[in-house]
């Protein structure tokens, strides 16, 4: 049967330290691979990068040679030149649909030109064509050969766009050539004669044979290549599937390169024929071509994966290593600690004697710390339980002496408790009598309380109806007052009213003068109207002032009407007001007589409690001297029975304190004989202690 595995401190520190460096060796690995994998990268992308601008600065030099050939030829005294004596083919059809151009048998200036052509030719192999074209439709070309009926060089782009631009040396896109099928580029430029005017365009093809070999020549990586394009796209070179040159990058399906200007100097993962390829697009700031590196990804993948591999290595070894460490450091830190938890299972089981090696408690780490306290406890312990022993037998040896003399003081004990149990009984009796004639006392004593008590409740509702008696006589006054308040502001409304009932009449009469005016008004306003239509064209303005002065007279009337209405409203209200007054008055009158009789009973009331509160005073004198008289004999009572209480208590304590005495002498015999056996068994575990060092 297999052992269960122990997870201890050390097991448990061992898997911390392992889970710590593999995460560690882990995450570190793999930010190294990445970081590897994105430089590898971007140093493939830089060194192609370089490569290319390389190729492309040789590109732009050559090119820079042509451009100075061509204008070499434009600025050529001999070609600025030409006139109408250059053979124009524009209107000459040939035998079989083809044109034979001889312009070296031509003679004249046109001759001159042609070796002048022929001998640059000589020096530079990579020039197919040099030609020339007229304003006048003039055409020179080397080497002399065949063209189409009617041909007129003016419509051709090279032509065109070099009149387009007049200052500046115009590009063609490529194209092939149609003998060889190699890839040709037009570079153009206007001639012009001595006095600036244009007579027509200098052209030489440069044959890109040398630049695509050089293309093809390139290699990115193992099987990388290089695609070339021109400024508008056209595949000039493209090593892995030629048959694709002169195709638009465009054309090839891939997304990237739908608009590839834009991605200058980018880094992209395109596919191409179900493959993936690592792309990196170069675009020269002169001429606007387009480098296209591609390698497999593959390619680029077997560098990181070797580097990968090592990095794998490392960590392997690196966690090996670690591993060992953490074994050690664990079995380095657990050991001691292992060491401490013998000792404390030593000491848990009783053996003090253990000794704890130096080189243990000389320790300086928590370890050390942990030990020595171990061995402090120890050695309090050792003293503690050999205290304990030497107690133990002292305390036993103490109790058996005193369960002698406890025997002797327990038989003198239970002679004194009857004697004085018999003095208790005598004492009670007495008491009891005592208690009869007290208690006799005490029912005396009740009934003059009740028949005080019922004195104090009858002197304390008179009291009391004495004190309602007199707050209803100042309510009373209170409210007389109050009446002759509220019957002066009465009386005050009634006139304030009647003020304003005049103060209406007056309006009334004010208003009965603004109609009568408004009247007058609105007939003389009538007159003017009728005096203004009589004048005609010249009353016509005061025609209108009166109009509006017989509106304003029919407003004030209308208003007048309303407020006189209103007054009238006000007039009704008043006169109710005033008869409502008049009526709370005369109940006022009425109050005030009640509220007069109410005071006068009040006052009779009072005099018969006064006159009751004076007997219920002298009843009440005869009894607190009945009170007097039973306290004194209730006190003589008291102390008699208190004497005899006491005596009794005092005897009943005595004979509770014997009894009480022997029943603590039993006790304590009883518990002196645990004591021994405690004392026994106290000797015989502390006998399991070893205490004295071997």
């Amino acid at each position: 049967m297999r052992k269960k595995l122990q997870w201890n401190l050390k097991l448990q520190l061992l898997v911390t330290m392992v889970v710590l460096v593999l995460l560690s060796t882990l995450s570190m690995g793999l930010g190294i691979n990445m970081q590897v994998k994105e430089e590898m990268t971007e140093d493939f992308y830089d060194a192609t990068r370089k490569e290319i601008e390389q190729v492309s600065g040789a590109i732009d030099l050559y090119f820079t040679t042509v451009n100075e050939s061509v204008e070499y030829f434009a600025k050529s005294p001999l070609v600025k030149m030409i006139d109408s004596s250059i053979t124009s083919y524009v209107d000459t059809v040939g035998a079989d649909g083809t044109l034979q151009m001889t312009p070296a048998k031509n003679g004249g200036i046109e001759a001159k030109i042609y070796n002048f052509f022929l001998e640059y030719s000589k020096t530079h192999p990579n020039v197919p064509y040099i030609y020339l074209g007229t304003k006048d439709g003039g055409y020179i070309q080397w080497p002399d050969g065949t063209s189409t009926d009617k041909f007129d060089p003016r419509p051709r782009a090279w032509y065109t766009q070099a009149i387009e631009n007049p200052d500046k040396i115009v590009r063609s896109g490529a194209y092939a050539a149609f003998t060889t099928g190699a890839p040709i580029v037009s570079s153009s430029v206007t001639i012009k004669d001595d006095t600036g005017n244009i007579v027509g365009v200098q052209g030489v093809d440069v044959s890109l044979d040398f630049l695509t070999n050089t293309i093809n020549n390139m290699k990115i990586g193992k099987a990388g290549y290089v695609i070339l394009a021109d400024q508008t796209g056209t595949i000039l070179a493209n090593p892995k599937n030629p048959e694709i040159n002169f195709k638009n990058l465009k054309d090839l399906g891939i997304a990237e390169f739908a608009d590839i200007d834009k991605l200058a100097g980018k880094n992209l993962d395109i596919t191409l024929n179900k493959q993936d390829y690592k792309a990196s697009v170069y675009v020269s700031p002169k001429n606007g071509w387009k480098y296209i590196a591609v390698m497999d990804e593959s390619e680029v993948a077997e560098s990181v994966n070797a580097i990968q591999d090592i990095i794998f290595l490392i960590m392997v070894v690196i966690a090996v290593i670690a591993i060992g460490v953490a074994l050690y450091l664990a079995g380095a830190i657990t050991k001691p600690i292992n060491a401490a938890v013998k000792y404390l299972q030593q000491i848990g089981s009783g053996d003090l004697a253990v000794d704890i090696p130096q080189s243990m408690l000389n320790k300086r780490s928590e370890v050390g710390t942990m030990v020595r306290a171990i061995d402090e406890m120890k050695q309090d312990m050792q003293n503690m339980i050999g205290g304990i022993s030497t107690s133990g037998q002292i305390v036993s040896q103490s109790a058996d002496k005193i369960i002698e003399s406890m025997d002797q003081t327990q038989k003198s004990s239970s002679l004194i408790t009857e004697s004085i149990i018999q003095l208790a009984s005598a004492s009670n009796d007495e008491a009891n009598n005592v208690m009869e004639g007290s208690d006799k006392v005490e029912q005396l004593g009740g009934a003059i309380d009740q028949v005080t008590a019922s004195a104090q409740e009858i002197l304390d509702l008179a009291r009391r109806t004495s004190e309602l008696n007199q707050r209803g006589i100042v309510i009373v006054q209170e409210l007389v007052g109050k009446f002759n308040s509220t019957q002066r502001a009465s009386e005050e409304t009634a006139q304030a009213i009647n003020h304003v009932s005049g103060s209406t009449g007056e309006i009334s009469g004010i208003l009965g003068t603004i109609l009568e005016i408004s009247g007058q008004t609105n007939l003389l306003a009538l007159n003017a109207s009728i005096e203004a239509a009589r004048a005609g064209e010249h009353g016509r303005g005061f025609s209108v002032v009166a109009a509006e002065i017989r509106k304003l007279a029919e407003q004030s009337a209308s208003a007048a009407n309303n407020i006189s209405h209103i007054i009238s409203t006000v007039n009704n209200q008043v006169g109710a007001a005033v008869q409502a007054i008049g009526t709370s008055h005369e109940l006022f009158i009425d109050q005030e007589t009640a509220v007069r009789e109410t005071e006068s009973i009040f006052n009779d009331i009072m005099v018969s409690v006064n006159s009751q509160m004076d007997m219920t005073n002298q009843v009440d004198g005869q009894m607190q001297l009945m009170v007097e008289k039973r306290y004194e004999l209730t006190d003589v009572f008291t102390n008699i029975s208190a004497i005899t209480e006491e005596n009794a208590a005092i005897t009943q304590d005595v004979s509770a304190a014997a009894e009480e005495q022997l029943a603590t002498i039993d006790d304590i015999a009883g518990y002196l004989t645990q004591l021994q056996g405690l004392s026994k068994d106290l000797e015989d575990n502390i006998k399991k202690f070893n205490i004295q060092n071997q």
